[in-house]
């Protein structure tokens, strides 16, 4: 079994272009995949859905999602933004996921978290 941690940084390269696909190329010989910095609904990822995306890149596989960040759109009132961290897995069916937050000092300024599954 091949496992793939990535942070795939919302789609964009390392030519600072965004290109989801080229992005999830890279990791799709493996088994199970960690992906970080995955993004839905954001302007810098052309308001993407990207865990569908990632749902239809790798049909078959079973995918646990889970946002660090939630809030409002403003595309709509109904529209949300979502940021966090999934696990794909080609063998292993998913029965749980759980996302606990991470503490991490106010100085950071920053939001972590743990997809468990």
């Amino acid at each position: 079994m091949l496992p793939a941690p990535c942070n795939i940084r919302y789609g964009i390269g390392k030519d600072d272009h965004y290109d989801l696909g080229r992005t999830l190329d890279e990791v799709s010989h493996a088994d199970i995949v960690a992906l970080q910095e995955i993004d839905v609904g954001w302007s810098r990822t052309d308001f993407h859905g990207q865990v569908e995306m990632i749902k239809q890149r790798f049909p078959g596989y079973a995918v646990a999602w889970g946002p660090n960040i939630d809030t409002m759109s403003s595309r709509g009132a109904t529209e949300r933004r979502q940021h966090g961290n999934a696990i794909v897995s080609r063998y292993c069916p998913i029965l749980s996921c759980r996302l606990a937050l991470l503490w991490l000092p106010p100085v950071l300024q920053e939001v972590s978290d743990l997809l468990c599954v």
